[in-house]
């Protein structure tokens, strides 16, 4: 399973990098941070990765083929991302507290 996780560089979001890098089963493809895109992987999250994209906007998780994202942003954004991915039919854990119907 494909996972990206948005939100990278914050407390909950680099903590689940951690956990999906070490389950079997699941292979991280992108870290989203738009205040840290382009920076070295480690020093978003500080998971030693290779191959692991820090990028600045959701609008490239479909071309990676992300199966799953996990959104641990604000509310504001959350807001945004979750109907990108509705559109793009991705699906979406929302960590992200905040939100109200």
């Amino acid at each position: 399973m494909k996972v990206a996780v948005v939100g990278a560089g914050g407390a909950m979001g680099s903590t689940v990098c951690r956990t999906v890098i070490e389950q079997s089963g699941m292979t991280l493809v992108a870290a989203v941070d738009p205040k840290m895109a382009g920076i070295d992987f480690y020093q978003v999250t500080g998971v030693k990765a290779t191959g692991i994209e820090v990028v600045g906007d959701v609008s490239v998780l479909p071309m990676l083929g992300v199966d799953v994202v996990v959104d641990f942003t604000n509310a504001e954004a959350a807001r945004r991302n979750l109907l990108f991915f509705a559109e793009k039919k991705i699906r979406c854990v929302v960590g992200t507290t905040g939100l109200s119907s």
